[in-house]
C-alpha cells in the first residue's frame, strides 16, 4: 500500500473532456493508511492543469463504493444518450 503522499501504486486516468484550460487532467485512485486505527481509505486524486491542481479525496470503503455506482449509473446514463445520438 502507498503511503499518505505516495500516488505511484495508483491508477490513473486521463480526463481528456475537462475543457480547454484543464486539458492535462489526470484522476486517479488508490488505496493509503491515513489513520491505522480506522484501516485503509480509498482515494481519489485529481491533478493536472499545470499544477494548479492536486487535490486529494478520501474515502470510507462504503463512500468509495457509493461513488462507484455513482459512476456506473453516470456511464449507463451516458451510453444510453450516445445511442440516442448515434439513432
Amino acid at each position: 500500500m502507498a503511503g499518505h503522499d505516495e500516488h505511484e501504486s495508483s491508477i490513473y486516468s486521463t480526463a481528456s473532456l475537462s475543457g480547454r484550460s484543464r486539458r492535462d487532467l489526470t484522476v486517479g485512485a488508490g488505496v493509503v493508511i491515513t489513520d491505522p486505527t480506522s484501516g485503509p481509505s480509498v482515494f481519489v486524486h485529481i491533478t493536472g492543469a499545470e499544477g494548479a491542481i492536486d487535490e486529494d479525496a478520501y474515502m470510507s470503503i462504503d463512500e468509495a463504493i457509493d461513488l462507484v455506482d455513482a459512476l456506473v449509473a453516470a456511464i449507463g446514463h451516458a451510453r444510453s444518450a450516445l445511442a440516442e445520438v448515434i439513432r
